[in-house]
């Protein structure tokens, strides 16, 4: 009988071995007379991070990243494609691994360009965006979304205008983006 346990932060998983390898080491176990390879192999337990998708993590380096399908990683995904590999490459690959989703391994990827910073960006940027507010929108037909809300404005004129959009939560409330309110003096919604 095995028993496995669960550590706090570590979970256990079985270890991954080839059809090839498998298939050879279980004829030889079949000739042998004794049940201790059978335990070995059902016992055998390799104890890595248990992360879900997207829970920080630190790489073996030590730099933090976000726990993801190999995938998902490109320079991770690079060495594991990699023809030849190195014993070092083989052994980061190996020990990048945080976690599973399902039966797909997971692994810490750092990404190049996220860096981490503590300071707020400067007064003359901060919150400043002129592009266009709809990004490759379409136009929909009446009723084709009942949860969206168009959101009508008088203006200090009386004309009423059409100007942003919103979703309904809840048989009340409507949510939208700040810049709908916004730097709009007299203006009734």
């Amino acid at each position: 009988m095995c028993l496995t346990y669960k550590r706090r932060g570590f979970c256990n998983l079985a270890i991954l071995v080839t059809a090839h390898s498998f298939k050879k080491a279980f004829r030889k176990m079949l000739r042998s007379k004794s049940i201790l390879p059978y335990l070995i192999l059902s016992c055998s337990i390799l104890h890595v991070k248990c992360l879900n998708l997207n829970d920080r993590c630190s790489n073996p380096d030590g730099d933090s990243g976000r726990c993801v399908h190999l995938r998902g990683c490109p320079p991770l995904r690079e060495i594991y494609t990699k023809p030849v590999v190195t014993y070092q490459e083989s052994s980061f690959l190996s020990d990048s691994r945080c976690g599973m989703d399902g039966r797909i391994p997971l692994v810490c990827c750092v990404s190049p360009d996220s860096e981490t910073s503590t300071s707020a960006p400067g007064g003359d940027t901060c919150g400043v965006d002129y592009s266009e507010r709809i990004w490759g929108g379409n136009e929909t037909d009446l009723d084709e979304f009942p949860w969206t809300a168009l959101i009508r404005y008088r203006r200090t004129n009386g004309v009423l205008t059409f100007n942003c959009g919103g979703s309904l939560i809840n048989s009340r409330y409507v949510i939208t983006a700040a810049h709908c309110f916004n730097e709009r003096p007299g203006i009734q919604v």
